[in-house]
């Protein structure tokens, strides 16, 4: 009996740890709305846009952004840390359009670890 509640110990433990390594996904759609939770790619759950998106990501989280154009200049200022960054990347083709909102279209301020794959500007 105490063998068999040391190994669920252990166990529950081990599953405890790996499951805070786990990155996140948040997913971002030209169609969906920002009070979403942004954790699935389907209908009423992504987020509308990039800025809530980036609001919410943490270390080892990862952004993707949905095929679209993007009307919004995006700050990121959230770091990543070493060996776990914050990834911005895109799924099909995605145009950030910062024309009538800044002068930039991404612009890191601050931020650190971070990798930005996909992205196309339009001035």
């Amino acid at each position: 009996m105490k063998k068999n509640l040391l190994i669920l110990i252990i166990f529950l433990l081990i599953a405890f740890i790996n499951s805070s390594t786990f990155a996140d996904t948040f997913y971002v759609r030209t169609d969906e709305n920002d009070a979403n939770t942004g954790k699935t790619n389907i209908p009423d759950n992504a987020f509308q846009s990039i800025q809530k998106a980036k609001n919410t990501v943490v270390a080892r989280d990862i952004l993707q952004v949905q095929n679209g154009t993007y009307n919004e200049a995006v700050l990121i200022t959230n770091s990543g840390t070493q060996g776990n960054f914050i990834i911005y990347c895109t799924n099909g083709e995605v145009i950030i359009n910062g024309e009538n909102s800044s002068p930039y279209c991404i612009k890191l301020d601050g931020a650190d670890y971070i990798k930005i794959e996909g992205f196309n500007d339009d001035f």
